[in-house]
């Protein structure tokens, strides 16, 4: 050992392992949060088809919109490994495949350091990087493999050159870009970072590590790995991210794509992610100090390196786990080569590094502390979506069953065969390509394959957001977008219609035009007979209320105190979500309000009916018929109870009773049961 090279003796050698165990425990809290994304649902789903032999390069089965489109699909290796794991191991083994994942791209980025030096800076850098990437790291998504591929390649760039046998850097680099093209998209980055690499390389102006021929080597080899793929050069695509004009400026500016151009500066980021935008702020700093620390030994490719990274990441949040995973190797070799040039291993030195280690170690186990509850990745400030610590994929229950439903209705002739289906969330769409195969979406979230549809779902979209907001919505205009695409089923989830007058409640109004196909939870179907098709309503409020089969014994309230959760018990297991039952009782708050709407509509066209002589009218038939049923309410009309408003009101105290049950502590659930009485 050399006096300059500050290596881990036998006195500090412990403390670093310290560190090392505490930033593994702090990746794997990391990688075990709860998977929320939906899109890992057509993920599951591209698997299967893979596995079931149903699959064809080149060709989207999901959407009945891309019929004459070319879908290059970069990720269906990840997408074959996903399918294995969730059949053998179910949702807790596709959490924990993620958290190896993260695992092995943290121990790559911790032994890509200067040789001989300590793992302490390592260490310190790569725990903030992990709380950086912590925006994106709860996703269940091919990118993780592009982040763990990175890892990788940054590795082979710093220890290649000291290899014995030189030919293994170039065939190393091949067979992880082989892996790399056939799991994500954005394995255009790693020929791009050999690329920076050699330039780097030429800049400095002296002999280098291995010779410029090496890293050529290197260059070709990933660029020929990149076409031992199904689509061969078609493969050669930049990532949609890096692709921005293949969007409309007018369309990108649309509120609903801003999350997709959120910058690292941006106020909304900061709000959303306050840990990973802080600490990527601690790491743009890091390597600014480092590099200004180190110029003295010309440092020309780490920098070029570096400052395309930096740059991808203050041009799009999105970006920064590459940014911390193509950096964080870099500063720690800038501040190490500072160190080994500006400290002596005096004593004095050796207890102040002693301290800061058992400081930093302490640190990161808090961080580990805070990792649980998900207080340092996306969403921090909703308690129901925060990304926690959890074995299992939350999903929708009632997506999932107005999926299974219509599937059922498709499989057994109900449905018209291949009926197209709008929905204004991209998330029903994946949904649909697992629970629903047989069905096809309009459009999801691969916006760059739906470009040329985008204008016109977004169109679409605005129609029942004006309804969800009560503002006029013109239905003329919604048909004549949606006409060329022959949607036939509208479908819906809760946030599509909101807690107030939503584009569902309006739709109940209407069961002629729109009748209702099947319900669950928040999510609600409905046929569009205006598109060519003739159907009646499936879902019968006075079956489901009324009928011997359907006569469940409501359950009753519970006798124990309400009781809320200890701050301990939201720390170690969440705040409790929303049961299904509360929600399908607001829906048939909704149906409720509907039926009565519908009735008050038709005693006013009755009325008006009546004043120009019209008594047969449809209307007038319509309000005849409604008294009949309520023989007492013939003599004062403005009593009319619509026919199935009484039926719908006992659904909506059952479920909401049945959520009162399981949470009696839901200030909600006695809400939405004391608001059903008042409509009964």
């Amino acid at each position: 050992m050399t006096t300059k090279d500050h290596v881990a003796d036998a006195g500090t050698g412990w403390l670093d392992g310290l560190l090392i165990l505490a930033v593994l425990a702090l990746a794997g809290l990391l990688g075990c949060v709860v998977i929320r994304n939906a899109d890992v649902w057509t993920h599951l789903a591209t698997g299967r088809l893979i596995n079931n032999g149903q699959y064809q390069f080149g060709v989207d089965p999901f959407c009945h919109t891309t019929a004459d489109d070319v879908w290059i699909n970069h990720a269906w290796g990840f997408d074959i490994g996903l399918y294995w794991v969730f059949q053998q191991f179910g949702g807790a083994g596709v959490v924990l495949m993620r958290c190896g994942i993260v695992l092995i791209t943290t121990v790559f980025m911790l032994c890509t350091r200067r040789p001989g030096s300590g793992l302490a800076i390592s260490a310190m850098v790569v725990a903030i990087g992990l709380i950086a990437a912590n925006g994106r790291l709860p996703m269940m998504q091919p990118t993780l493999s592009s982040y763990m591929d990175l890892s990788i390649l940054m590795w082979i760039l710093h220890v290649a050159p000291r290899w014995r046998q030189r030919w293994l850097a170039p065939v190393a680099v091949f067979l992880l870009h082989v892996h790399w093209v056939n799991h994500d998209g954005w394995f255009i980055l790693g020929p791009c970072v050999l690329a920076l690499w050699l330039i780097g390389t030429l800049m400095q102006g002296k002999e280098n590590d291995a010779g410029t021929g090496f890293w050529w080597s290197l260059v070709a080899c990933a660029l020929f790995g990149g076409l031992v793929n199904p689509h061969h050069i078609n493969a050669y695509v930049l990532p949609d991210e890096l692709v921005p004009t293949f969007l409309d400026p007018s369309i990108c500016a649309q509120p609903f794509f801003d999350a997709l151009h959120f910058n690292a500066f941006d106020g909304r980021f900061r709000s959303n992610q306050p840990g990973p935008a802080y600490a990527t702020y601690i790491m743009m700093l890091l390597g600014i100090a480092s590099f200004s620390l180190n110029l003295a030994s010309k440092p020309w490719r780490r920098l070029l390196l570096w400052t395309v990274l930096t740059g991808l990441a203050c041009w799009r949040a999105r970006f920064i786990p590459f940014f911390v995973i193509g950096t964080a190797p870099l500063v720690v070799h800038n501040i190490q080569e500072a160190m080994t040039r500006f400290l002596e291993p005096t004593a004095y030195v050796r207890m102040v590094g002693i301290t800061i280690r058992s400081v930093v170690a302490l640190a990161i186990l808090g961080l580990c502390f805070a990792a649980w509850p998900g207080w340092l990745g996306p969403s921090a400030q909703n308690a129901l979506r925060t990304n926690r610590v959890g074995l299992r994929i939350e999903h929708d229950t009632g997506m999932e069953e107005l999926a299974r439903r219509l599937n059922e209705l498709q499989t057994s002739g109900t449905l018209p065969t291949n009926p197209h289906v709008f929905s204004p969330s991209n998330e029903m769409a994946n949904y649909m390509a697992w629970y629903a195969p047989s069905l096809r979406s309009f459009i999801d979230s691969r916006w760059r394959l739906h470009a040329p549809r985008i204008a016109d779902f977004l169109a679409a979209r605005q129609f029942f957001t004006n309804l969800d907001s009560g503002r006029h919505a013109n239905l003329k205009e919604l048909t004549a977008t949606l006409k060329p695409y022959q949607v036939g089923l509208l479908a819906f989830n809760g946030s599509d219609r909101g807690d107030g007058t939503g584009p569902g409640r309006v739709l109940f109004t209407d069961p002629q035009r729109f009748p209702l196909l099947a319900l669950s939870g928040r999510a609600t179907a409905f046929a569009w007979n205006t598109s060519g098709l003739s159907m009646r309503p499936l879902v019968d409020a006075a079956r489901l209320a009324f009928a011997p089969q359907a006569a469940s014994r409501i359950a009753p309230p519970s006798d124990e105190e309400p009781k809320a959760q200890t701050a301990w018990e939201r720390y170690v297991s969440g705040i409790r979500p929303r049961s299904m039952q509360l929600e399908e009782a607001a829906a048939w708050h909704e149906f409720t309000d509907a039926s009565q709407m519908r009735v008050n509509e038709g005693m006013k066209a009755a009325a008006v009916a009546s004043l120009i002589g019209g008594a047969g009218t449809d209307a007038s038939l319509h309000l005849r018929t409604i008294m009949n049923f309520h023989p007492a309410t013939a003599a004062a009309p403005n009593r009319v109870i619509a026919p199935d408003r009484v039926a719908s009101a006992v659904l909506a105290v059952r479920h909401a009773r049945a959520a009162l049950a399981v949470q009696n502590e839901s200030a909600e659930a006695a809400y939405r049961l004391s608001q059903a009485y008042s409509r009964m």
